[in-house]
């Protein structure tokens, strides 16, 4: 019975060690690590890599299995609401459509953290230089449309008999 009952408590040691939670003195560590931990954006989208964390030895099964019913939990001092952006099993995972401003990434699962926070900050490009890029391209459309009317008029063309 007494070896059962050690049994049990090593066992418990090692799922609590493995879900973060550590045990009388041990270092947190949580399974899940959010790659790159800080990243600066200018297009409104951003990557995040999920994969185990090194000091726990997960198969690609387990990570897996962990990241079927997660989620990416995003919150921002600007916004009133968190974005919540299910993973689906993915290790990476690009999340678009954000305004400017700082945000901060989580992996949530039954409401439990899986991974350290990391940060991201958008800010999109200027508008002093969105304006003539754009300009530019409707320019350069409107030349090619013109070049390519007139090389289908000409070969259209009744000959002169």
């Amino acid at each position: 019975m007494k070896l059962l009952s050690q049994c049990v408590l090593v066992s418990f040691t090692i799922f609590a060690l493995a879900m973060g939670w550590g045990v009388a003195g041990a270092q947190s560590q949580r399974p899940i690590v959010i790659e790159p931990a800080e990243q600066n954006v200018s297009a409104g989208y951003f990557d995040v890599k999920l994969r185990a964390a090194p000091s726990l030895a997960l198969s690609e099964q387990e990570l897996t299995s962990i990241l079927a019913n997660a989620h990416l939990h995003i919150e921002s001092d600007s916004h009133l609401f968190p974005i919540e952006a299910a993973v689906n099993g993915q290790q990476a995972v690009t999340i678009s459509g954000l305004a400017e401003g700082h945000y901060t990434v989580n992996l949530v699962a039954e409401g439990q953290a899986l991974s350290d926070s990391a940060t991201v900050v958008v800010q999109h490009h200027s508008m002093a230089l969105v304006w003539p890029l754009f300009t530019l391209g409707l320019v350069l459309f409107i030349a090619l449309f013109v070049v390519l009317m007139r090389g289908y008029v000409a070969d259209n063309r009744a000959p002169d008999s």
